[in-house]
């Protein structure tokens, strides 16, 4: 089990995304060929034939909120991240071009400070 999912499972959304709709459309399109074969097949056939096409245009499944201390570990990473890049890009890039870059950054950068914000929170008898 990863995560709270047993094994062969994964989580997808409760409603199909237009995504997956599609997908499926586009998989069982050779089928709309048959003609008036096509009402031979049954709609289960049907759905477990578009199943792994609908599964593979599935979104990502969300990370849960972290919570209680991890989540202060992320909040400071963030955070020295974000010090970080403002301290790199001050002087070379305009104030407006790094207001409009920052949140993808930070999105992207921060799991690399989690070593330091672990650190600086131990420091601070944060965390055990």
């Amino acid at each position: 089990m990863s995560g709270g999912v047993p094994a062969g499972w994964v989580l997808v959304p409760e409603v199909a995304t237009e995504a997956m709709e599609r997908a499926a459309f586009d998989h069982l399109r050779p089928y709309h060929d048959l003609g008036d074969d096509w009402q031979m097949v049954m709609p289960g056939d049907l759905f477990r034939l578009a199943w792994p096409a609908m599964l593979a245009a599935a979104p990502a499944t969300p990370t849960p909120p972290i919570e209680g201390r991890d989540a202060d570990v992320e909040r400071v990473a963030r955070a020295l991240c974000e010090y970080q890049i403002r301290q790199a890009r001050r002087w070379d890039t305009d104030a407006d071009v790094l207001e409009a870059m920052l949140p993808a950054a930070i999105t992207h950068g921060w799991p690399s400070f989690m070593p330091q914000a672990r650190a600086a929170l131990q420091a601070l008898g944060e965390r055990p």
